[in-house]
């Protein structure tokens, strides 16, 4: 079995179980899915740190990768306007990519910034709702990304 189909065999139905329980749950489990979030987060900056330190040792990725995540979950859960401040974050670049994908143009990391910052901002000053949008936006995202990459 290749790498990247087994990698889509594995990330494909998290992705839809994750984006299931974001979509319809996201307020009532608000902190459980910034739990999640913090930990994708940390877990990809954790992977990478390591893939460009010790390049070829995914031992040392795997374990880099379990330590970010787990920092970052704590951090999320602890830091909950930081938290907050990220859900509305990930929306805005959710949305900002969409809407340049649905343009035909690849999304330039300058617009995904200003987005980031200003659905954050939003999340901020709104939370109760932008907790219930972007958790629907970016739960329907996932599982729509999930059923698209999943080979059977």
């Amino acid at each position: 079995m290749n790498h990247d189909l087994w990698t889509h065999q594995l990330t494909a139905p998290l992705a839809i179980a994750v984006g299931v329980l974001a979509c319809f749950w996201g307020y009532r489990i608000a902190k459980v899915i910034l739990g999640i979030m913090g930990f994708a987060g940390g877990f990809v900056g954790g992977w990478m740190a390591a893939a460009s330190l010790a390049p070829g040792h995914d031992v040392i990725a795997l374990v880099s990768a379990l330590l970010g995540g787990a920092i970052g979950s704590v951090l999320c859960v602890w830091l909950y306007f930081l938290g907050i401040f990220l859900l509305g974050a990930s929306a805005g670049v959710v949305v900002a990519g969409a809407a340049f994908a649905g343009m035909g143009h690849e999304a330039q990391p300058i617009f995904l910034l200003v987005s980031a910052v200003a659905f954050g901002l939003l999340a901020l000053a709104l939370q109760k709702f932008m907790i219930i949008v972007s958790s629907a936006f970016s739960g329907s995202y996932l599982i729509a990304a999930g059923f698209y990459t999943w080979r059977i």
